[in-house]
């Protein structure tokens, strides 16, 4: 079985990404090559599974309501599922097992969430668009 290409800080989904990141171009090319050539790639994200605040405008303190991320070695976060999607409130047994703990995420990644099909998004940055499995690193 071919390995995966694993995430541990940002710098390694841009490498996986290069055209989305590519500054010279303009935002309507930018946008054809995000639609296209990073529909999404298998991969494994190493960090640290946390809750997240979605508010637009978070006032302290934080309100959890199911969203989870992974957090990077260099502090970069990727969402699990966009925050619009049904599968981003992550189940209360899946966020008791994880929360603040080290873990491995196998599935779909894109380096920026899809716009929700109702409107503009108020979160944008990379997510999952699928996951296969998640686990503990002991």
């Amino acid at each position: 079985m071919k390995e995966l290409p694993t995430i541990q800080i940002d710098t390694d989904f841009r490498t996986l990404f290069p055209s989305v990141y590519d500054v010279s171009i303009t935002k309507e090319e930018w946008t054809k090559r995000l639609n296209t050539s990073a529909a999404g790639k298998q991969v494994r994200i190493i960090g640290k599974y946390v809750q997240v605040d979605i508010r637009p405008r978070p006032i302290p303190p934080n309100i959890y309501r199911g969203h989870s991320a992974i957090v990077l070695e260099n502090g970069g976060g990727i969402l699990l599922y966009p925050h619009w999607h049904s599968l981003a409130i992550r189940p209360s047994e899946e966020i008791a097992k994880f929360e603040n703990r080290r873990v491995i995420v196998v599935g779909t990644f894109v380096p920026e969430a899809p716009q929700p099909p109702y409107g503009y998004s108020n979160i944008f940055g990379p997510c999952m668009l699928k996951i296969n499995s998640i686990e503990l690193i002991d």
